[in-house]
């Protein structure tokens, strides 16, 4: 059928331009309350992302800062260990003094105890007659002797005494310096 007209239907109703422009700027409007929402987000993730690096900066300088407090811990360390060492040494020397002392005491006793006799024995012979008396002066005589050779003894340990007595007051200094010392992994 050539020349034949087609009868075909009607063809498809073309929307109005209007429709077209309200439903571009439908879509422009919603992508752009998208992109609004989206930069929204985003600069509340860089906020707080912003925040976090604060922190992370406040931390780093507190470690920092704790770092620069080591020298001065390990100093203290280092300076503690000598006053213990300091304090070992004044112990061992006062134990010596007491050792010292100890021996002295003891000599002591036995010159009392060697006096007990001859005093006993004076005092016995002072009762009896005056050809007794020469007797008595003889045990009296040993008695003095015992009683100076004891007070002789008496007299070398008021030295020790003090020395004993300034390296306890050196050692209470020392410990009193030690209490104000901090100790590292401690409360």
């Amino acid at each position: 059928m050539i020349g034949a007209v087609h009868d075909s239907p009607e063809p498809a109703a073309v929307a109005p331009s209007w429709l077209i422009a309200a439903v571009a700027a439908a879509a422009t409007l919603a992508a752009l309350i998208v992109l609004t929402a989206d930069l929204g987000v985003t600069a509340l993730g860089l906020r707080q992302g912003a925040a976090g690096a604060q922190r992370l900066v406040g931390i780093n300088d507190a470690a920092l800062g704790g770092a620069t407090a080591v020298a001065p811990a390990a100093a203290a360390l280092d300076h503690g260990s000598a006053e213990v060492a300091g304090i070992a040494q004044s112990l061992a020397g006062a134990v010596g003094a007491l050792d010292r002392m100890n021996a002295d005491l003891a000599a002591l006793g036995s010159l009392l105890g060697a006096a007990d006799s001859p005093l006993a024995s004076a005092l016995a012979s002072v009762g009896n007659t005056g050809s007794s008396l020469q007797g008595a002066q003889a045990a009296l005589g040993r008695t003095a002797a015992a009683v100076a050779q004891a007070d002789a003894g008496v007299r070398s340990l008021g030295p020790l005494l003090e020395e004993t007595a300034a390296r306890a007051a050196s050692l209470e200094r020392k410990l009193r310096i030690l209490r104000l010392i901090p100790v590292p992994g401690g409360p």
